[in-house]
């Protein structure tokens, strides 16, 4: 098993419907399947000894606690996903501390412990959407997941360096891995992992890359396939068969944690950055 350092492995726990921006009012005409995927994945970290962090909407938990509870049963961390996979940036402080309280409280509930960590639905805390950094803090979580590195179409704040930060609300800030792809920046896991060949993922987390992301219906390659527009419709379905057998090698040559085990391990060697809210404003990581 290789490891150039703590890496995290994380999923993004929603059905296959509830990431592809489809309004919130139709999402009870769909198939529900999120048991098929998660799993798999079970299955794959059980067999590996892997535990990850599953960031768990809060529909979730109160839809199908049972899966919930199976994987707070199994090890896994757990952390919260929002309530409805809406984007940060949509939503007012108001609307999203409302949501995000009820979200907490739901996972809470079911798996009978507190939860520490938060990512946001499409990584959408973005220069628009600092203040939920400040929310997140009043309601107690210690840490969030939602900065991305790489800028796109949906997320990403521009000249943020990938790392483990202590922000000056107490809270950290791990962000998600990235890899450079012909001089272009780009993710470790989802969509990336799929799209690119595995060696591409192997020699970013061979380099030291600190995490690795996914979804459980990147595991079910038969979910529904909508007439959607191109670009979600592509980053959503690109090589869903290929995601079982990457996923297993990775874990099989990689040693994994959940993301509060590595963060806790680092403070206790003190690596982290310091940053402060204008250092995020102002691109100056």
């Amino acid at each position: 098993m290789q490891s150039k350092g703590l890496a995290a492995i994380s999923v993004d726990l929603e059905d296959w419907y509830q990431g592809l921006e489809l309004p919130l009012e139709s999402w009870g005409s769909y198939e529900k399947r999120i048991q098929i995927g998660t799993e798999v994945l079970l299955e794959i970290f059980d067999k590996n000894s892997v535990k990850a962090t599953f960031f768990a909407l809060g529909i979730v938990a109160k839809e199908h606690p049972k899966i919930l509870q199976k994987i707070a049963d199994a090890g896994h961390e757990i952390g919260s996903h929002s309530l409805f996979h809406k984007k940060i940036y949509e939503l007012t402080p108001k609307q999203f501390k409302s949501e995000e309280i009820e979200s907490k409280d739901l996972i809470e509930q079911v798996i009978g412990s507190r939860i520490f960590g938060f990512r946001a639905p499409y990584f959408s805390i973005t220069n628009q959407s600092l203040w939920a950094l400040e929310v997140l803090s009043e309601l107690g979580y210690e840490y969030d997941s939602s900065i991305s590195p790489v800028k796109t179409w949906r997320y990403g704040i521009k000249g943020v360096s990938e790392g483990i930060y202590e922000i000056e609300n107490g809270m950290y800030e791990f962000t998600p891995s990235t890899m450079s792809v012909f001089g272009k920046k780009l993710g470790v896991g989802g969509a990336y992992m799929r799209l690119l060949p595995l060696a591409f993922t192997k020699r970013a987390l061979s380099s030291g890359a600190r995490g690795l992301y996914l979804h459980p219906w990147e595991l079910d390659p038969h979910h529904p396939r909508l007439n959607i527009s191109y670009l979600p419709r592509f980053t959503h379905y690109v090589n869903l068969k290929s995601t079982k057998a990457k996923l297993s090698y990775l874990v099989e040559t990689f040693r994994f944690l959940p993301i509060k085990a590595v963060i806790e391990a680092e403070r206790k060697i003190k690596r982290f950055k310091p940053l402060t809210f204008d250092d995020l404003v102002q691109g100056r990581l």
